[in-house]
């Protein structure tokens, strides 16, 4: 949760009101995230795969975010978010391997 917070101070200190929605960039339709976006599936290696799948496209969110973004107080944030969802990945990896034996 600390990147959440991160995140939406420094949205905030740019004057957007932060929230939970992607923003369509074509038509400018918002999308907000609800429940619907959760995934109720059980059982270890299903939760550890999604988790691993999520991380993966979290971390490709960001670099895009990165490459895109100019403002370096803005890059060293994402920088350091990517970082760390790295390390969840090899988190989600390792506990799938162990999983699997």
């Amino acid at each position: 949760m600390k990147h959440l917070s991160l995140l939406g101070e420094t949205i905030s200190l740019l004057g957007v009101d932060p929230k939970f929605r992607t923003i369509n960039r074509q038509t400018k339709q918002e999308t907000y995230w609800t429940s619907v976006n959760v995934n109720y599936e059980k059982g270890i290696l299903v939760v550890l795969n999604n988790n691993i799948d999520q991380t993966q496209q979290i971390i490709q969110q960001y670099q895009l975010h990165y490459r895109v973004i100019q403002d370096q107080n803005i890059r060293i944030l994402l920088k350091r978010i990517i970082e760390d969802e790295q390390l969840h990945l090899q988190i989600f990896q390792y506990f799938l391997n162990q999983f699997q034996r």
